[in-house]
């Protein structure tokens, strides 16, 4: 059984993170490729871009670069 711990005194805010997001098509939700080349990319921006859109502070991906745009202008869309 897996439990949750929690957070120790001292974390004032606790964060999320999620893996591991590829680019590749058959790693990819259908609406998110492009072609049918299974190894192909997709729209692995756009799945970044859905997962910091629902609360999600952080992923682990082969594609770290990608992430970070995303993430950059999720958070640029965020701001007033």
């Amino acid at each position: 059984m897996i439990g949750v711990c929690p957070a120790p005194p001292f974390v004032t805010e606790q964060l999320s993170d999620a893996y591991t997001f590829r680019a590749e098509n058959q790693f990819l939700p259908a609406q998110l490729r492009r072609g049918t080349d299974p190894d192909g990319f997709g729209d692995a921006f756009a799945e970044y871009v859905l997962h910091y859109g629902l609360g999600v502070d952080a992923v682990v991906t082969d594609f770290p670069d990608l992430a970070v745009v995303a993430r950059r202008e999720h958070l640029a869309r965020a701001r007033p």
